[in-house]
């Protein structure tokens, strides 16, 4: 993956995002979203999580874990808080220095964006 604002040097193409760091790999990746600093990238995956991960260096970061069912969304507030929304009916709201969730709520219908 390239970003659009990072040179080849900085993200090499076709990095293997995630793959070698995640045990077992994801099955389908549904969302992704960088962060405003374009120093972090957040996917959100058929197993109900949500990965951050470097886009300079393409580790895997943390594992954001809570949601029933699989996040559809994913917005960052800025390079330490994002936003997931799931097919449950939630949306959380991590801290992604400590992989917690500082809030979650539960809405009157899916969240599909």
């Amino acid at each position: 993956l390239l970003h659009p604002t990072l040179t080849s040097s900085q993200n090499p193409a076709y990095l293997p995002l995630l793959e070698s760091e995640t045990s077992p790999p994801p099955k389908s990746t549904i969302a992704m979203c960088y962060s405003p600093s374009s120093l972090l990238l957040a996917t959100t995956h058929g197993d109900h999580t949500c990965k951050v991960s470097s886009s300079v260096t393409s580790s895997l970061l943390c594992t954001l874990s809570g949601h029933p069912r699989t996040p559809w969304c994913v917005k960052w507030r800025d390079d330490e808080v994002l936003a997931t929304g799931c097919l449950g009916w939630q949306v959380r709201v991590w801290d992604v220095k400590s992989a917690g969730c500082l809030y979650m709520t539960k809405l009157q219908s899916s969240i599909i964006s």
